[in-house]
């Protein structure tokens, strides 16, 4: 597991613990009207000064519209044109605003994680892991 930017994955799990009521792990904008229930990816690129590219969509045929509007350190590959917008998807900004391998990132915006209990215990790990590199 490898996570470079622990404090913004400290910052974001204190914003889930705080907040438990805007926290929803099943899609990156949840079920609320105004978006403001996000998965971990999402709060995370929130957090960092993401800015979304569309308005707060959550179901149906737009679902795959929450996207970010691209920034200067999105990758070139991550980079796409949807509706006339050069966007990013809310995934890949978040790997690389927390520094994220492919694995890591699977385990930590995975849907099933279905309680903040069990989403502390992955952010600790994280965190010891990374505390353990740099030593």
């Amino acid at each position: 597991m490898a996570c470079r930017n622990t404090e913004l994955l400290r910052a974001t799990l204190a914003h889930i613990e705080a907040n438990p009521e805007q926290w929803w792990q099943g899609d990156h904008r949840g079920p609320g009207r105004r978006g403001e229930i996000l998965d971990f990816a999402a709060r995370a690129v929130v957090l960092a000064g993401g800015v979304w590219a569309f308005g707060p969509v959550q179901h149906g045929p737009d679902r795959a519209l929450n996207f970010l509007i691209e920034e200067s350190g999105d990758s070139a590959g991550d980079v796409e044109l949807v509706r006339g917008v050069r966007v990013v998807d809310v995934r890949a900004r978040a790997k690389r605003v927390l520094g994220l391998d492919e694995e890591t990132a699977r385990d930590l915006f995975h849907e099933g994680i279905e309680n903040v209990e069990e989403l502390r215990e992955l952010v600790d790990a994280l965190c010891a892991s990374a505390s353990e590199e740099v030593m």
